[in-house]
């Protein structure tokens, strides 16, 4: 389920607010690697404080079964295990050091949101990701 959910090509919109701020569009795809198991690659442009960068991300995407996912960074190590409930809402928390990046997810048919909480001796921001289905609508330059 989680599988077919999230395979293809989605409409990126990642909004930064705190002590960092940005706005990002782009285009998220995942693309089916191994059984189970999906490429998370991100690319768009980051506007934050009048300046405009090209970004990219890439993770991947284990689903281990139909209510459990784990996200690891583009090296393989683990980013989030995600144990997803009967609405398709899951949370996880990552640990860097110092810093702690509380995640909450939410899945629907052709929508997925995720909102990340990272607070550390140098860090107190928010992302708020938000993925829809299909082909971007705007220019990403």
């Amino acid at each position: 389920m989680l599988f077919d959910l999230l395979s293809g090509v989605w409409r990126l919109k990642r909004r930064i607010v705190g002590s960092q701020k940005g706005l990002v569009l782009g285009k998220a795809t995942f693309t089916p690697l191994a059984e189970g198991t999906l490429t998370y690659k991100e690319q768009g442009r980051l506007r934050s404080g009048g300046f405009s960068y090209q970004v990219e991300q890439n993770y991947i995407f284990e689903v281990k079964s139909d209510h459990n996912l784990i996200v690891r960074f583009s090296d393989g190590q683990s980013y989030l295990d995600l144990r997803f409930n009967g609405d398709l809402e899951a949370e996880g928390l990552h640990i860097c050091g110092q810093d702690r990046y509380q995640a909450f997810y939410r899945l629907k048919p052709g929508q997925l949101e995720s909102h990340v909480i990272v607070l550390g001796p140098q860090k107190d921001y928010e992302i708020f990701t938000s993925l829809h289905k299909g082909e971007p609508r705007f220019s990403q330059s």
